[in-house]
């Protein structure tokens, strides 16, 4: 008789296991969803940079947003040496800036030139 509750504790514990699973599937599943979108939207812009001068260093464009005053970088790239960019952005405002990244960090530092 002392077998039945154990067998009922287990079969409690597989069927939670698999509500949770479900239910965390289906936010998978909508997410995944909403990425599918955004990629169908996807867009990919393209220009030329050039700067004064001649320069080794490398260039980076970036496509910002501004909100409530706080500047958030959407995409960037390398500009390639014919001065060749592509971001990839999705429908919406941006400012595209371009900045001449001494020490090839990725990240625009105050001591280096950029334009907007």
């Amino acid at each position: 008789m002392d077998l039945i509750p154990l067998i009922w504790k287990k079969s409690q514990t597989i069927i939670s296991t698999i509500i949770v699973v479900v239910l965390m599937s289906g936010c998978s599943l909508k997410a995944i969803k909403k990425q599918s979108i955004d990629l169908e939207n996807l867009a990919q812009i393209s220009g030329k940079v050039t700067a004064e001068g001649e320069t080794d260093l490398p260039i980076v464009v970036a496509a910002i947003t501004y909100n409530n005053n706080r500047a958030t970088i959407i995409d960037q790239s390398h500009v390639a040496k014919n001065g060749d960019y592509r971001l990839n952005l999705l429908p919406g405002s941006y400012l595209i800036a371009a900045y001449i990244d001494n020490n090839n960090n990725f990240i625009r530092d105050a001591n280096e030139s950029a334009a907007i």
